[in-house]
């Protein structure tokens, strides 16, 4: 059975700038390629078998004209990419079978009609079951948490201001989507608050 929720990384990898160099024996664009990467997953688990993962991987396109397409390179390695999807001219690509707790590395690279390749984009990594809080102000002042990990594990959820003390506040055990919402009733009483996961069952 295959669920799927997403989780987005407000995170932008860089700008690819390329003014010459080879790749692959061509010389590479000469543009560059402004890339930033969100990255959601689903989860597919069996009684069997430990939970993978697929992750969408999207970026802005390359502003050239001549560029017709993309290539998402990732591997377990940094900059050791063992894996290269073609994606054709198109934005973004879907690369499951990834294994929880295993650290993947992503780039983009674009190329053009006559087969040239740009150079890798900034890496993203990304280990799979990784546990996250995204935080958000609902419109009544309170925080509205989403909380990602490992499917079906429990979690403490704790809170700072000042990240030398953490309290635990609520204890969750997230779904079969890995996923749980969060409200914070007490968070529109402080100036500033801090989330986090700690993990209670190893």
């Amino acid at each position: 059975m295959q669920k799927t929720f997403t989780l987005s990384f407000d995170r932008a990898v860089g700008r690819l700038a390329r003014t010459g160099g080879s790749v692959g024996g061509a010389k590479a664009l000469g543009a560059t390629l402004l890339v930033a990467l969100l990255m959601g997953f689903s989860t597919t688990q069996s009684a069997t078998a430990a939970a993978t993962y697929s992750v969408t991987i999207a970026w802005d396109s390359n502003p050239e004209p001549t560029v017709i397409g993309y290539r998402a390179h990732y591997g377990v390695a940094s900059r050791d990419y063992s894996t290269v999807v073609d994606v054709g001219n198109t934005t973004s690509v879907i690369i499951s079978g990834l294994v929880e707790g295993t650290p993947y590395f992503f780039s983009i690279t674009a190329y053009d009609v006559l087969g040239l390749e740009s150079d890798f984009s900034d890496e993203l990594s990304y280990v799979p079951g990784t546990p996250t809080v995204r935080a958000r102000v609902l419109p009544s002042g309170q925080a509205g948490l989403t909380l990602k990990g490992r499917i079906d594990h429990a979690y403490d959820l704790e809170a700072t201001e000042d990240f030398a003390t953490w309290t635990a506040i609520a204890t969750v055990t997230l779904n079969a989507n890995g996923s749980y919402e969060f409200t914070d009733p007490q968070a529109a009483f402080f100036t500033r608050r801090f989330y986090r996961l700690h993990d209670i069952q190893p």
